[in-house]
């Protein structure tokens, strides 16, 4: 193969530099810890504006009974002293609660959403979607 660059060199063989790419900083991209539960919790606090009452309601709405105190709680930086973590069934019980408050309950006859043990991240995102009523080109614009 012949090229501007010479006999034999292809652009994908050349060095990435060149494309103004650097590989230094891709180690350092993924250095961080993943996201947890608690900091999606935060998160969504701070963008829904919710306060301690009403993300109290949100997990009484999808099964799960918190106290004010316990909101508190999952609010404080994991590396500080009295922290506690949020766990997968209690924070899909939070995102089946925020799907109630915004869409509100439902069907009947349906059948309650089932409690995971685990919670994906791609569980976790469609449950947002359903509760924020994303439809797909909102998702991709996001």
């Amino acid at each position: 193969m012949v090229s501007a660059r010479g006999p034999g060199m292809c652009r994908k063989f050349q060095n990435p530099s060149s494309f103004g790419v650097s590989f230094k900083s891709a180690p350092d991209a993924h250095s961080k810890a993943p996201m947890t539960n608690n900091d999606s919790l935060r998160r969504l606090r701070y963008a829904l504006d919710l306060t301690d009452a009403q993300m109290v309601a949100v997990f009484g709405l999808g099964g799960q009974a918190v106290t004010e105190a316990q909101v508190r709680t999952f609010m404080i930086s994991e590396e500080d002293e009295g922290a506690v973590i949020c766990t997968d069934p209690m924070f899909g019980g939070f995102l089946d609660g925020l799907i109630i408050e915004r869409r509100g309950p439902p069907p009947a006859g349906r059948a309650a959403p089932p409690v995971f043990q685990k919670l994906t991240n791609n569980t976790k995102l469609k449950k947002l979607r359903i509760a924020l009523n994303l439809h797909e080109d909102a998702m991709l614009s996001i």
